[in-house]
């Protein structure tokens, strides 16, 4: 026989064991890796997780860095980067896999914290309830709902974030300890140390998590047996609150050591800022009843109006009608369970709320990212039907589904979505299930009988069953809606350009950047433009491209001063090689699938994924000595060609023009995409690479030709700027079409040649002095310059940083700053040891908050134990 522990310890492993193996069937089935080439890492999953995946599989190996990488678009330190998207300790298992199976390690990575969701709302569902151990229908109940929350329409509409799913599992967790604070247990000490890690594992929803923790403390006050009311002064409630916040407050100094880095790293950008009149609009965006028509198979959240999609099967649909109409709720626990409901609704429907639960951010993707919140308020309304309301009337469970049936059809005949099989397949089931549900109750109350027992667990296994399959259903519909097809291919592009980066960097050792002209997946919808601006971190390369959700915004700014423009809030488009610019930076080669008029191909190093590698020979060293103490001031920022002209004017002292104008004429206007608009270049004589640059006032979506072949969409998102020219002839036609009006500012038309003969004797020039010993690496950099003049600045393309300490002949000094983002360090006559080393901002005195945070969570537990009572009483 079973101890009554083994018996729990089976319990708990049921439900996260059952969802693993619906996660696998439907994975079998649909063909998803590794049983085929579909995959759930899509959208954002695709276009980053994976790169970074790969780059922290090079962290853990000890070939990149966390607090500094040059991979991070011009360089940086990449602790937000971390700490939002990789810092789950699920992440660690990537040093299981290669670069070449990622897309099995996510799917993988998934189903587990969909298992852990499963295992930590039963922990919830059953010490919240006290769900005994004899009760075989309570905690099969118990089993089915935590299943629901674990493969609910979030966790699979949102599973490429695979890093907001530690929110959903850890939500239940924190709010287990905030009723067991509310109800005055010893659990102060346990909920620090769960915020600690809800912060520590993705600080994101660790952030939402706490905002609902709030509400959530008022819905277990309320609800509080009448008895414990009574009893409870304000004073109490005030002191247990307190208590709430001091060990909310303690978390998060415990997760100091990563958090407070993090907000100071965020502070380089635009995430790091907090627009205060999102929160003011009082605005509503859709009506509170739009989330009913999309509770079926397959729904998922709109926005413009907002349509909220909160499927979590219909057993939950059923048991939240029942707790309102049931005659044995009470009025009370009808009231307090409704306003939660609605407060829920509103936090999805009325701007400030949806603003404070975006954190204070303008949340214009992924609707809704929070919603896992309302699955949590519908599930657990369901189960206090279920676990703790008890029923007189069977039936109830039948009434329910009915009326949630006829509403569910009159709905979505009133709003016409047309999605007649999902409904009528979801009001199928959910008839069904009420049904057998009212069949259980009936023959619980029949009494104790053997047969009535085998009925019972007859029943009950076949609600089990049924449960599942309705979860499934709505799970395998989600996933063909958030999947992408193209596990095989990104495998094969993973493979082929990791040998391709450690083929160049075996061959070529010193320190240089490599750009692209295309990456993975780049012309996917037709446009010939890419979003994939990670594969640097991905194959730990140094680059000038990035796009995280935590940028710098001075080195964005001087992408876009040069020509490649800032694109959102995350990125600049970085898909051509604007050759004088990538000479500055460091740029040494191109992989490229077309030739650029200026780079050399290097024919012995082959082709992957349809690119070859073309080297710079203009590029300059990422250090070299500029005389004459050049004043960086007042550069020309609004024309990218003149101000790279400046830019190396004043490198040089003297005035020179790399860029000329290319004399134009616009030969058709355009008029729809019958009659394109056509512009006409003559190309000058000479050695030149020739660029374009049509400045637009409002997105037009372009098709951009040159001499009759397409080259991409332009005056879109995604699109460039600055675009070369390929050209044979004396003259080249540059052609845009488009169905819009052609919302060009003709009057800054850009096109120049760039006078690759000029740039040769420039660099020439500059690259003759140049410190005699020069060591950079991620995160630090060693200068030996022996002979330094009166006047001398050193040129470093390495972007300015809080981090960076700078030491020249065992003093510390500061930098000056070119376009206010590389650094420029002025020489000392004579010899100058330069040494940089970079530290993390405020990790040490993150680290601090932390120790204390620590100690002050253990004298909680010790005071809330008893331990220093006991010991203050063996002392006396």
């Amino acid at each position: 026989m079973l101890t009554n522990r083994q018996k729990t310890i089976i319990y708990y492993l049921i439900p996260p064991l059952v969802t693993g193996l619906i996660m696998l069937i439907i994975l079998y089935i649909g063909d998803y890796v590794p049983f085929g080439t579909n995959t759930m890492a899509s959208m954002d999953a695709d276009i980053q997780y994976l790169d970074f995946f790969a780059y922290f599989k090079d962290v853990l190996s000890g070939r990149n860095n966390i607090s500094y990488t040059f991979s991070k678009t011009l360089g940086g330190t990449s602790v937000a980067v971390f700490s939002y998207y990789l810092s789950s300790p699920f992440s660690l298992l990537v040093a299981f896999f290669a670069k070449n199976q990622l897309e099995l390690f996510f799917n993988f990575t998934i189903v587990l914290k969909l298992m852990m969701c499963s295992l930590t709302f039963c922990a919830f569902l059953t010490k919240r309830f006290k769900v005994s151990v004899a009760d075989c229908w309570k905690r099969a109940a118990a089993v089915i709902l935590s299943v629901s929350y674990a493969l609910c329409q979030y966790t699979i509409a949102q599973s490429s974030n695979i890093n907001w799913l530690d929110g959903v599992y850890l939500l239940p967790v924190l709010l287990l300890f905030v009723y067991e604070i509310v109800n005055d247990r010893t659990s102060g000490w346990k909920l620090a140390v769960a915020v600690g890690v809800s912060i520590l594992f993705n600080w994101y929803t660790a952030g939402i998590n706490c905002l609902f923790m709030v509400i959530w403390f008022i819905v277990e006050y309320t609800l509080l047996p009448s008895d414990k009311r009574k009893k409870m002064h304000f004073e109490t409630f005030f002191c247990r609150f307190i208590k709430f916040g001091i060990s909310a407050f303690f978390g998060v100094m415990i997760s100091a050591v990563l958090f407070l880095p993090t907000i100071t790293a965020l502070k380089n950008g635009n995430r790091g800022s907090i627009d205060w009149s999102l929160i003011t609009n009082p605005s509503f965006n859709g009506t509170l009843l739009s989330f009913i028509p999309k509770y079926v198979y397959g729904g998922t959240s709109e926005p413009y109006p907002s349509r909220l999609a909160v499927f979590a099967g219909c057993m939950a649909a059923v048991g939240f009608i029942s707790v309102f109409l049931s005659k044995a709720s009470s009025r009370k626990t009808k009231v307090t369970l409704g306003v939660a409901a609605v407060t829920g609704l509103l936090m999805v429907y009325c701007n400030p709320f949806f603003v404070a639960f975006s954190l204070l951010k303008s949340a214009t993707s992924y609707w809704f990212r929070y919603s896992y919140l309302n699955v949590f308020i519908l599930l657990f309304i369901a189960s206090y039907y279920f676990l703790a309301v008890v029923e007189h009337d069977y039936l109830q469970p039948l009434k329910s589904a009915v009326i949630f049936a006829v509403v569910l059809v009159t709905f979505d005949y009133l709003t016409g979505t047309n999605n007649w099989n999902n409904v009528y397949a979801t009001a199928a089931m959910s008839l069904l299930i009420g049904a057998l549900l009212s069949s259980l109750f009936y023959y619980q109350m029949m009494g104790t009988a053997r047969t009535n027992k085998r009925v019972i667990l007859t029943i009950g296994r076949v609600i089990c069953v049924v449960c599942m399959f309705d979860l499934a259903i709505n799970t395998a519909l989600l996933l063909k809606t958030y999947r992408a097809s193209d596990a095989d291919s990104n495998d094969d592009y993973f493979e082929q350009e990791e040998k391709f980066i450690s083929m160049l960097k075996e061959e070529d050792k010193a320190p240089y950047r490599i750009s692209q002209t295309r990456t993975r997946n780049q012309n996917w919808d037709g446009s010939n433009l890419t979003a994939y601006y990670n594969e640097a971190l991905a194959y730990n390369y140094w680059s000038v491209s990035g796009y995280t959700s935590s940028p710098d915004d001075w080195q964005r700014k001087f992408l876009d001063h040069v020509g490649y423009p800032i694109n959102g809030e995350n990125m600049n488009i970085t898909n051509t090689s604007i050759l004088a610019a990538d000479a500055l930076l460091g740029v040494k080669y191109v992989l490229s699938d077309y030739p650029i008029n200026g780079l050399t191909k290097r024919e012995n190093l082959g082709t992957a994924n349809g690119k070859s590698v073309y080297e710079n020979p203009y590029v300059l060293p990422m250090a070299f000595i500029v005389h004459g103490d050049p004043d960086f001031k007042n550069l020309n920022t609004e024309n990218p060609f003149l101000f790279q002209n400046d830019v190396y004017s004043r490198l040089l002292g003297r005035k020179v023009d790399l860029y000329r104008p290319v004399p134009y004429e616009i030969i058709q206007n355009g008029n729809g995409e019958a009659v394109p608009l056509i512009f006409r270049i003559r190309i000058p004589e000479g050695n030149y690479a020739v660029y374009g640059n049509l400045p637009w006032n409002s997105d037009i979506a372009a098709k951009l030709s040159i001499n009759g072949s397409f080259q991409f969409m332009y005056a879109q998102w995604l699109s460039p700027s600055v675009f070369y020219i390929p050209y044979s002839d004396a003259t080249a036609d540059i052609e845009l079409s488009t169905a819009q009006a052609y919302d060009l500012n003709y009057d800054k038309v850009q096109f120049y040649a760039l006078d690759l003969s000029l740039l040769a004797e420039v660099t020439k020039e500059l690259k003759s002095s140049v410190p005699e010993h020069t060591n950079i690496q991620n995160g630090a950099a060693e200068i030996t310059i022996n002979q330094a003049h009166e006047g001398d600045v050193l040129f470093l393309s390495i972007p300015k940083d809080y981090g960076w300490e700078i030491i020249n002949n065992g003093q510390e000094i500061s930098s000056d700053i070119l376009d206010g983002c590389l650094d420029l360090i002025k020489l000392n006559e004579g010899s100058n040891n330069i040494v940089m080393k970079y530290h993390v901002p405020r990790i040490k005195r993150g680290a601090v908050v932390t120790a204390c945070g620590l100690f002050l969570t253990i004298l909680l537990m010790l005071y809330e134990t008893g331990k220093i009572q006991s010991i203050h009483h063996r002392q006396r």
